[in-house]
């Protein structure tokens, strides 16, 4: 790609390297590396005619959350909220053709992404509120 001027290189992070979860510490770190390094990239590689995007899905249909650790997690109770590989690879080429830097998927994740931006303590604030609501929800489905 450097000997030719041209390519484009697709880093495919998660949510989770923007915004971190708590119970997945171990897994926002490496996402949040992945969004670093692709950022690193982009500021490298910008007038060497490689092209790096960085793409944020919220949650694929996948079997990924079919393990046991998931157990009560949003992904696994709520799947139908997730996108099909099918769409994330779609919307992937349209970022191409448009030689965008950044996606988040579902297109609402760029409100959220606002928000935590301009908003930092009270994002994290609701975030705290919204994780204690989940494990109620979550506590109260295993009681059944």
């Amino acid at each position: 790609m450097l000997a030719k001027h041209h390519g484009f290189i697709v880093n495919i992070a998660s949510m989770a390297g923007k915004i971190s979860f708590a119970n997945l510490s171990i897994y926002s770190a490496t996402k949040h590396a992945i969004v670093g390094f692709t950022q690193a990239l982009q500021l490298e590689l910008h007038d060497k005619g490689v092209h790096v995007l960085l793409v944020c899905p919220a949650g694929m249909q996948t079997n990924f959350f079919s393990n046991p650790s998931w157990e009560g997690h949003m992904h696994r109770t709520h799947p139908e909220r997730d996108m099909t590989p099918e769409i994330v690879s779609e919307k992937v080429l349209e970022a191409i053709e448009k030689n965008k830097y950044e996606l988040y998927l579902p297109l609402k994740e760029h409100l959220v992404m606002a928000a935590k931006a301009l908003m930092p303590n009270r994002f994290r604030k609701i975030q705290i509120k919204r994780q204690k609501k989940h494990l109620q929800n979550a506590l109260a489905e295993l009681q059944m």
